[in-house]
């Protein structure tokens, strides 16, 4: 624990770049009213004007909440204002080159080498919440969620555990589109599927094989059907003696049917 003098970097993250054609929710896993868009989103960087979103991942980055500008704050040291600001990392990791590019030479390069400073605009004392300004648009859309919120009702509200204990339970058989009318998961998530639009998978009357690769990305789907098989590992690990076939919603327009797709192939998210 330290102060921190301004100018200092307070954290270096990398970034992943995210389209938001990624975060969308598949209207088809639908049955309720929910937003259109994963809550992965509010943890991703972005700018109106462009699809392209950077979603940072390192340790610390997501503590750092919002504060207002204040600048009558003679001192510089209210609680709720802010005292570090963003910029692209001087690290010599940082591939600057990257910034020069197109979005559509960046969703076709498959990687990235991005990374953000955070940076004190002041001096910071030992204790003192770092805070940034997430901007006008977000203060916005957050006040326009208080004015129109309201609590809901305990009742059927899934816990947030929930989550947590699918993804968890490996061993678990998942059920069928069909077996989900009769027993639905949680209104709250969905399921998503390691998928590779980029591969060429063998193809049998439309339907392609699944297998993980290199490029392998995780995309909504729904679960079509399940198949059981025998091994000599079947008692240790019930979760590889079933594989599915699952309908991958790639974006709006373009979709896939695979095969062969073992448990650790299918997670679940919001």
């Amino acid at each position: 624990v330290r102060s921190m003098p301004e100018g200092s970097v307070v954290a270096t993250t990398p970034v992943v770049t995210l389209y938001q054609d990624l975060l969308k929710v598949a209207k088809e896993s639908k049955n309720r009213d929910v937003n259109d868009l994963q809550l992965l989103i509010n943890y991703c960087f972005g700018h109106p004007n462009t699809t392209l979103l950077m979603f940072p991942y390192s340790s610390t980055i997501h503590f750092i909440n919002h504060g207002a500008t204040n600048t009558n704050d003679q001192a510089g040291n209210d609680s709720t204002s802010t005292n570090a600001m963003l910029r692209w990392s001087h690290s010599e990791y940082h591939a600057s080159e990257l910034l020069e590019k197109s979005l559509q030479e960046m969703q076709e390069l498959q990687k990235t080498g991005l990374m953000i400073d955070i940076v004190a605009t002041r001096n910071i004392s030992i204790g003192e919440e770092i805070l940034i300004d997430y901007g006008n648009d977000w203060v916005e859309k957050w006040d326009e969620h208080l004015v129109h919120w309201e609590e809901r009702s305990n009742d059927n509200v899934p816990s947030p555990s929930a989550l947590m204990r699918l993804n968890n339970d490996q061993s678990s058989i998942l059920r069928t589109r069909s077996e989900q009318n009769s027993m639905p998961y949680p209104s709250h998530v969905q399921t998503v599927c390691y998928f590779s639009k980029h591969h060429d998978y063998d193809n049998s009357e439309g339907i392609l094989r699944w297998q993980f690769t290199t490029t392998t990305e995780m995309y909504p789907c729904s679960i079509l059907a399940r198949e059981s098989f025998r091994n000599d590992q079947s008692q240790l690990d019930k979760s590889d003696t079933h594989l599915y076939m699952v309908h991958v919603i790639i974006d709006d327009s373009t979709d896939a049917y695979v095969d062969n797709v073992p448990r650790y192939g299918i997670f679940f998210a919001e």
